[in-house]
């Protein structure tokens, strides 16, 4: 064979070969690259499953919209209960939605006293099923955007079994999920809201309630509340929080908040009811 036909046979050679070593170069370097990014991938996802989780609620949201632009604008995912039939309700609820926060209706219960405080949209122990079915109609037509549900008040009707389940089953229809506040400690609606398939979580802390004669200590109170929050949280894993939208809270979450988020993961109510539903029918499996 001539010099020149062999010099022929490599060029040749080399002209088809060269772009599958680049390929198998390629590979060889993009493996590792992919690994790597798979590991930090895993491994913020892995520190988000450890961070204890809290989710803070904040009632009574409805009548005041110069406060609830204010706490959409703090740096966690809020989980924003409002009231229906409420001159802000509407605008509230898209302003949540645009910063990305979570909407409830914080449903008027009847209570054992100040019936004064329930305001429109309120259910009633002597309502019929189709009185509340019709009331819950107009309730949602007032709050866009929402996913589930909690009691505003209701010591006396979250006891009633039999008007827990009306509302249980109407709630089941829209798809959402209930948040039991616990005014009452002889409350039946966690328990019914399971009973019918709903996902459901219980409030573990109330951030900020007070009475006319320890307002003036209402800093301390959220002091030790917030405090008494994040205990819990560290040793269940989780924290159900319910404030309201008063300024000292506010001012309050704003100074604490962007200091904690390293410590505990801040999450929309959503991802605790569907943790906690899980536990429970685990438990009962």
């Amino acid at each position: 064979m001539s010099s020149t036909i062999k010099i022929l046979i490599c060029v040749i050679g080399t002209i088809f070969c060269f772009p599958i070593y680049l390929a198998i170069a390629d590979a060889s370097i993009q493996e590792p690259i992919d690994n790597l990014e798979n590991g930090i991938r895993k491994e913020v996802i892995s520190a988000e499953k450890i961070l204890p989780k809290v989710s803070i609620v904040v009632d009574d949201l409805g009548d005041n919209s110069i406060i609830a632009r204010k706490l959409s604008e703090l740096p966690v995912p809020l989980t924003m209960a409002i009231l229906p039939q409420t001159p802000h309700s509407k605008k509230i609820a898209n302003l949540a939605n645009q910063k990305g926060h979570e909407v409830i209706m914080h449903l008027p219960m009847e209570a054992f006293t100040r019936p004064d405080l329930l305001g429109p949209g309120a259910i009633l122990a002597d309502m019929a099923d189709e009185k509340i079915y019709d009331i819950m109609d107009t309730n949602i037509k007032s709050i866009p955007h929402l996913v589930g549900f909690n009691n505003h008040m209701g010591s006396l009707l979250t006891e009633n079994t039999e008007k827990m389940k009306s509302l249980m089953a109407f709630a089941k229809k829209q798809d959402w999920y209930f948040l039991d506040s616990k005014t009452s400690e002889e409350s039946v609606a966690q328990n019914v809201a399971m009973g019918k398939g709903l996902q459901t979580v219980g409030r573990d802390i109330f951030l900020d309630h007070h009475t006319p004669n320890t307002k003036a200590n209402l800093n301390q109170i959220l002091e030790k509340q917030f405090s008494r929050a994040l205990k819990i949280a560290s040793k269940k894993g989780s924290v159900v929080i319910i404030c309201h939208p008063y300024p000292e809270t506010f001012a309050f979450l704003e100074n604490q908040l962007t200091s904690q988020k390293d410590k505990f993961h801040f999450v929309k109510l959503s991802e605790l009811v569907n943790t906690f539903s899980y536990r429970v029918a685990q438990k009962h499996q």
